[in-house]
């Protein structure tokens, strides 16, 4: 009977180990975006306008006009930034599965040919 722990084996094994890391990270990362994406995080305080000082003052009708583009940009900056998030660790689920499946697949390949 062969030795299990061949150089080759133990380079198999943490790549699967590696891979298989990078597979929960990403699995986290993505169910993370995706909930920021849908509840995005509040502000913790009130954004005010920045009012030159040369500038006319605003009106109450105007103020709140502003204040809510302000929220509506903050929302879309937010869900952008979830978005990309949630691409980013789609892609390293898609590249660290199939590499994952294929060192898997090879060290169950190894063991077979190892107990013959």
């Amino acid at each position: 009977m062969k030795t299990l722990w061949t150089p080759r084996s133990i380079y198999l094994y943490m790549v699967c180990l590696i891979t298989l890391v990078m597979m929960i990270v990403g699995s986290v990362n993505l169910i993370k975006a995706g909930t920021e994406m849908a509840y995005p995080q509040p502000r913790p305080y009130p954004q005010y306008a920045i009012k030159m000082p040369d500038a006319e003052p605003l009106d109450a009708e105007a103020e709140a006009r502003f204040y809510e583009e302000q929220q509506a940009a903050e929302r879309e900056w937010a869900r952008r930034n979830a978005v990309l998030s949630m691409v980013g660790n789609g892609a390293l689920l898609v590249i660290a599965a199939p590499l994952y499946r294929y060192h898997w697949r090879q060290v169950q390949r190894e063991r077979e040919m190892s107990q013959t």
